[in-house]
């Protein structure tokens, strides 16, 4: 899907996931990928898997999250990689105590995740879950 251009996948792969806890007072929003392969790409697989996890759930949608710089993660260490995202995320808009349920396409070391899931506590979130297609 991200990198052969099979967008039709991310339904599938949103089918697949988890639903972690009770959908009352929750909202999806998903992790944005770095603007230069968005662009490359034509879409945010991410955005696309994210959307029909909603839909297939009934859950509300937000793009909540915005990158403050796109520098990618590709090939960095695990500690470069927290480095790299730190301070990196900005929340748009405002969860108002709400569950958010945060969608990446996959999860290396964790570290775009909790930084994302920060900020979306200190925005106003009363929790945050996490739920991705793939683990790396």
């Amino acid at each position: 899907m991200k990198y052969r251009g099979q967008r039709s996948t991310a339904r599938y792969l949103a089918g697949e996931l988890t639903l972690p806890h009770s959908k009352a007072r929750s909202i999806v929003c998903f992790v944005p990928s770095d603007g230069r392969s968005r662009r490359r790409r034509g879409y945010d697989q991410a955005e696309i898997i994210a959307k029909h996890y909603a839909k297939i759930n009934g859950i509300d949608f937000a793009s909540l999250l915005l990158r403050k710089t796109h520098i990618r993660q590709v090939g960095l260490s695990r500690v470069g990689r927290f480095k790299n995202v730190a301070g990196n995320f900005t929340v748009r808009g405002r969860p108002d105590s709400r569950h958010i349920i945060l969608v990446d396409d996959v999860i290396t070391t964790g570290a775009t995740i909790s930084e994302c899931a920060k900020e979306l506590i200190r925005a106003g979130a009363s929790s945050v879950w996490a739920v991705a297609a793939a683990k790396r």
